[in-house]
């Protein structure tokens, strides 16, 4: 097999490479790395639509950096066990051909280590140096002409030595083996590991931001939740990375069974990207990580996985992921009551609070409150989502509040187990004491019991509250909340109600992507910080993060918030803190997909 890569004039530069698994299948490829300068986050991962030359058919190549850590399969394997013949079929891209780039591994943790490893030595010879101007100038015995050291000094050096290590974190550990990679570790140092890979697909998909309407897009959803549930069903396969730029259309040819012998295009969802999947033991409480960072886009993974780190991810964190995935395609393509998307992105899905210990940060407060306590709002005012009349979409709004409740009983369940462990410890280590009534006098008795109101004992949560949860850690649940919200059709009684959901091309409730191509969160954050360093203030990007901009003040110099008019977008941008995010989108064209990866 022989495949040509297309590049867009802008990266074409002459580059090509093979690997030594795709050569055996006569694969070779001619990309780009003009635009390497621009991949400095993620993991370098680049898409080409390809010719494969033999079977004279576009195909897609992927060029990607793999995790590269013992018991970690590359996406192909993944893609080759999902595509076996099976009770019910699995819609994932369909192999073509897969391999590494020769051995080409990142050096980064080795080099990482180099650097840690000299400052340890000199962190070492400071403290010797230090503590051995202190000691008193003792000569050695006259019993040992030979030594050059008291016990005394030899105690020192011990103590030194062990000082040293205790103040230098460990380095990680990157014995690299060159076919299975190293061993993970979660050391408070550790770099990511990574080898170069190739695959090639079959299919050319479109991205999510082409559908034209609320339906479509939830039917689109449902299909890749269906595909996650016959992988985890039939393979115990968990695809550990839904995000929005992981689920894409499939346009496929299918016959019309109103017209004999008529065709048409039928779109269908597809679940892809399994390079970070993972096969899970049927007892779950014998899973472990494999990678010492987390694991996903950090826009799309879900509270508890963030806050619980390394715990391994489970169904419910995938199921919560799709939910993010509905709600960030929602506010991009539909109507709703959302004044900004710019700013609902940055608060809901990019930003994040700082946290101690080794978790580091947790989800941004909107999107720990919707998942946790239910509360579907943004600045105060709830989410609503509208048809093209300017009714309220019922179905979609409701849909989104019936998902909600599964979690919020979920985090019910989570929050109380956590407490009864801290309850536990609390009884086993603290000492019973007497009550203390000294140095108080006593208040006035009370006339009535009715009026007596003793603390209260927590009590858990209720049987409806844990069935609810227990029912994430399969896809039923949320899978008939979909399909009854789309059909009407309840799935437990049989009873039919009336959707309202759009019906043709007049009735589309899509609109152009209000997404800007250009949005970037940190040009907001530093756009806070600035106007918050010329008010006094400390800013919130440092909460991020990223290094204040302060910048002193003149006598002529002015703060303010809304720059002059500008006829020049570059001028703009330089002129208002807020420039390079809140544009004017074009309504005439259609934005593109976001995939981002943590």
């Amino acid at each position: 097999m022989c495949v040509t890569s297309f590049v867009s004039p802008s990266s074409q530069g002459g580059h090509a490479t093979s690997s030594k698994s795709a050569k055996k299948n006569g694969l070779s490829s001619s990309g780009s790395l003009s635009s390497f300068l621009h991949l400095c986050f993620g993991r370098g991962t680049r898409g080409y639509i390809a010719l494969d030359v033999k079977a004279r058919r576009f195909v897609f190549l992927k060029d990607s950096w793999r995790p590269f850590y013992f018991g970690v399969e590359p996406e192909g394997y993944y893609l080759t066990l999902l595509s076996l013949d099976g009770p019910e079929s699995i819609d994932v891209p369909k192999l073509v051909a897969h391999g590494d780039v020769g051995d080409q591994v990142t050096f980064a943790a080795l080099y990482a280590r180099h650097i840690h490893e000299k400052k340890r030595a000199a962190i070492r010879k400071q403290t010797e140096a230090a503590s051995n101007a202190n000691l008193p100038n003792v000569a050695p015995p006259l019993d040992h002409p030979g030594s050059s050291q008291t016990a005394g000094q030899k105690r020192s050096r011990e103590h030194i030595e062990a000082e040293t290590a205790d103040a230098a974190p460990a380095a990680a550990s990157v014995d690299v083996d060159e076919h299975t990679g190293p061993v993970a570790t979660h050391d408070s140092f550790s770099f990511r590991c990574h080898k170069h890979y190739r695959l090639v697909v079959m299919d050319v998909c479109l991205p999510f931001t082409e559908v034209t309407s609320s339906y479509q897009l939830l039917q689109m959803i449902y299909h890749c939740i269906t595909t996650h549930h016959r992988a985890y069903k039939y393979h115990r396969v968990l695809h550990r990375d839904v995000s929005a730029g992981n689920v894409i259309i499939r346009p496929q040819l299918k016959e019309d069974p109103e017209r004999r012998g008529w065709f048409k295009v039928e779109w269908v969802g597809i679940l892809t990207d399994w390079e970070l999947a993972k096969v899970v033991p049927e007892d779950s409480q014998k899973q472990v990580t494999r990678q010492p960072e987390r694991t996903g886009t950090w826009q799309f993974m879900s509270v508890a996985y963030v806050e619980n780190h390394p715990t391994p991810v489970t169904v419910a964190d995938e199921l919560e992921s799709f939910f993010h995935v509905i709600l960030f395609y929602a506010v991009r393509l539909l109507r709703h009551n959302i004044p900004s998307v710019n700013f609902f992105v940055i608060d809901y899905f990019d930003g994040y609070n700082p946290a101690a210990g080794k978790v580091g940060r947790t989800c941004s407060e909107t999107k720990t409150n919707a998942i946790r306590f239910g509360t579907f709002n943004h600045k105060g005012v709830p989410i609503r989502f509208y048809l093209k009349d300017g009714t309220l979409h019922e179905d979609l709004n409701g849909l989104f509040y019936s998902w909600l409740e599964y979690f919020q009983a979920r985090y019910t369940v989570l929050d109380w187990t956590r407490d009864e462990k801290l309850r536990a410890k609390q009884q086993t280590q603290s000492v019973l004491r007497k009550p203390r009534k000294g140095g108080l006098d006593p208040p006035p008795r009370l006339s009535a019991p009715a009026a007596h109101n003793p603390r209260p004992v927590p009590l858990g949560p209720s049987d409806k509250t844990r069935n609810l949860a227990q029912l994430l850690d399969i896809h039923d649940a949320v899978m008939n909340v979909v399909y009854e919200a789309l059909s009407g059709v309840d799935t437990y009684t049989g009873n039919e109600r009336l959707v309202h959901w759009p019906d043709g091309p007049d009735e589309d409730d899509g609109v152009p992507d209000l997404f800007p191509e250009s949005y970037d969160p940190r040009s907001y954050l530093l756009a806070v910080d600035r106007i918050s360093a010329a008010s006094g203030g400390s800013g919130s990007a440092a909460i991020y993060g990223i290094p204040p901009l302060k910048r002193i003040r003149t006598q002529g110099s002015s703060s303010h918030t809304a720059p002059p008019a500008s006829s020049s977008g570059q001028d703009l941008a330089d002129e208002d803190p807020f420039g390079q995010i809140m544009l004017v989108k074009d309504e005439s064209r259609k934005g593109k997909g976001r995939s981002s990866r943590s």
